[in-house]
């Protein structure tokens, strides 16, 4: 296990997303004062941050939904009443500019570099956009296009499964904690990876760990505490790269 990255950002982070060929990741983090999302790019292969606090325009209602190359992909929302009335927006980081928007677009898919949304005219039908000039397109030729992405996400243990005793004898012996609500799990590398919920001093925390094939600690980080719930998919694998977000607003690169 070696620390690559740590990077701490404003406020809270929201969202990670990837390109497709996982070379980039992009931040979504939202500052508390102002609510408005900020977008941050980090080269994965070099550990990295390129570019950072990406201002895409000062709305609320940002929602991020992919990286491709040097545009970001969003919806924004006209409100919460709504949430189906949105607009596309593709922005080029690189040149800091919008490429296009388009009204009462509701993304639905994104696949090479193509957005499928739902026709304007036809139920049932959809129409084809080229993301870089936002035309579009007659026929989508990625739509049987199966695209394999080494990311790994780990599998969710309530505690109402049968192998949750497992986790608690393993946790409870390594670190005397006694494991609450639900853990997640996932092997890499030989390594067993196990993010889990626990109580301390009557508040609700969560801690990561990392076991070699033998049961025996390697890392132990905590990601939070004094939690008002519980969340999902704490940490995710990119090949050999563990990622997770500790403290709501710091992210974290091992390699594994």
């Amino acid at each position: 296990m070696k620390l690559q990255l740590a990077q701490k950002f404003s406020g809270i982070i929201r969202s990670i997303k990837t390109t497709e060929d996982q070379s980039l990741l992009c931040i979504e983090n939202v500052k508390e004062e102002s609510s408005i999302p900020n977008y941050n790019i980090i080269d994965l292969n070099k550990t990295k941050l390129l570019e950072s606090n990406i201002a895409v325009k000062p709305s609320k209602t940002l929602v991020l939904k992919t990286i491709v190359d040097n545009f970001l992909v969003l919806n924004e929302y006209s409100n919460g009443q709504n949430p189906d009335k949105a607009r596309a927006i593709v922005y080029d980081y690189k040149n800091k500019r919008i490429n296009w928007e388009k009204e009462n677009f509701n993304i639905i898919d994104i696949k090479g570099k193509l957005i499928k949304s739902p026709h304007q005219y036809f139920e049932g039908r959809y129409s084809y956009w080229d993301i870089e000039s936002g035309s579009i397109v007659e026929s989508d030729e990625n739509e049987n296009l199966k695209t394999e992405k080494n990311e790994y996400f780990p599998l969710c243990y309530p505690e109402t499964n049968e192998y949750f005793s497992w986790f608690a004898k393993v946790i409870s012996g390594q670190k005397k904690h006694m494991p609450r609500i639900s853990c997640e799990y996932l092997e890499l590398n030989d390594k067993i990876i196990i993010s889990y919920y626990y109580m301390e001093k009557e508040a609700l925390n969560n801690s990561l760990i990392v076991l070699d094939s033998y049961g025996q600690t390697i890392e132990s980080i905590k990601l939070g505490e004094n939690l008002k719930g519980i969340g999902k998919d704490t940490f995710f694998a990119i090949e050999n790269h563990l990622i997770f977000i500790s403290y709501k607003n710091t992210l974290n690169i091992y390699e594994v």
